[in-house]
C-alpha cells in the first residue's frame, strides 16, 4: 500500500461479535503492521460495524480486497513461510492470526505440540487447543472462511469440468 502511495485505509470489521471489533487485539495488529511498514505507513480507520451501503462498498471493494490479501500475504510470509505446512494450512493459520493475533496463535501451536498434536495442522489439532484456550470465536472464524474456500473450490472444479466436456 505504501509503495502505491496509499496514505489512508479503511478497516472493515469482520467479526460478528461487537465486543471483539473494538478489542485491543485489532488495535495491536494494526499497530504492528504499520510498524513493520515503517515511516509513511497508511493511517487505518475502522468503519462502523456492518456498514453495508452499496455505493460505499462498490466504490472501495477492490482496494479493500487488495489490502486484505496483502495483509494475509504479510502474515504468511512473516509467521509461516518456512513452517512445514500445506498451502491451505498456511492460509488457515494466517486467518487465525488475523483474528486472534500471531503471538496468541504461536502460543497455541506450542501448546498443541506439548499435547502431542500437530502444530502445523489447524483442523483437529491447533483448532482443538484454540477452542479450549481462547474460546470459539477464532475457531468459528477460521471454519467459516474455510467453508467458503471449499465451496468456491468445488464450484471452480465443476466449471472446469463443464468447460472440458464442452471442448470434447
Amino acid at each position: 500500500m505504501k509503495a502505491d502511495g496509499i496514505q489512508r485505509a479503511l478497516a472493515f470489521v469482520t467479526s460478528a461479535y461487537s465486543s471483539y471489533s473494538s478489542c485491543r487485539q485489532y488495535r495491536e495488529d494494526i499497530a504492528r503492521a504499520r510498524e513493520a511498514i515503517g515511516e509513511g505507513a497508511p493511517v487505518v480507520e475502522k468503519i462502523r460495524v456492518f456498514h453495508n451501503h452499496p455505493g460505499f462498498v462498490e466504490a472501495s471493494a477492490d482496494r479493500n480486497i487488495e489490502a486484505g490479501v496483502k495483509y494475509l500475504r504479510f502474515m504468511v510470509d512473516r509467521y509461516y513461510k518456512d513452517a512445514p505446512m500445506t498451502r491451505v494450512n498456511k492460509g488457515l493459520f494466517a486467518m487465525a492470526s488475523y483474528n486472534a493475533g500471531p503471538a496468541r496463535v504461536a502460543a497455541l501451536r506450542r501448546k498443541a505440540t506439548a499435547q502431542g498434536l500437530d502444530p502445523n495442522v489447524w483442523f483437529g489439532n491447533v483448532e482443538v487447543v484454540a477452542a479450549r484456550e481462547i474460546g470459539r470465536e477464532t475457531v468459528q472464524y477460521v471454519s467459516n472462511i474455510y467453508k467458503y474456500y471449499v465451496a468456491y473450490t468445488l464450484l471452480q472444479q465443476q466449471a472446469d469440468a463443464r468447460k472440458g466436456a464442452k471442448a470434447r
